[in-house]
């Protein structure tokens, strides 16, 4: 019973986490669009918003360090076909008189 307990509490702890990080996520992207037309309405300068925008997109750890972008799975090559084996040996015994 207190390990489903506890188990309850760290699923319920990760649900309330990740929603908080959805909210203040959100809230970045409003201050950001904000702070994009005043710089822009103030220095008549254009924001490169593609360029933040995928910065922001890229995985993080925990710590919050970029990682790298994970490469498409290559293709592999394809298998070669097994080998035909040969079919039963005769036992030395049965060859008879055939030996050399």
């Amino acid at each position: 019973m207190k390990a489903e307990s506890d188990a309850a509490d760290r699923q319920f702890e990760a649900m309330k986490l990740a929603a908080e990080m959805d909210f203040k996520r959100d809230q970045m992207a409003q201050e950001f669009e904000l702070k994009r037309a005043e710089i822009e309405a103030k220095y008549a300068a254009q924001v490169q918003v593609e360029r933040l925008k995928m910065e922001q997109q890229m995985q993080r750890d925990l710590a919050g360090t970029l990682l790298p972008p994970v490469p498409a799975a290559p293709i592999a090559p394809p298998v070669p076909a097994p080998s035909p084996v040969a079919g039963p040996q005769m036992p030395p015994e049965a060859m008879g008189n055939y030996q050399q």
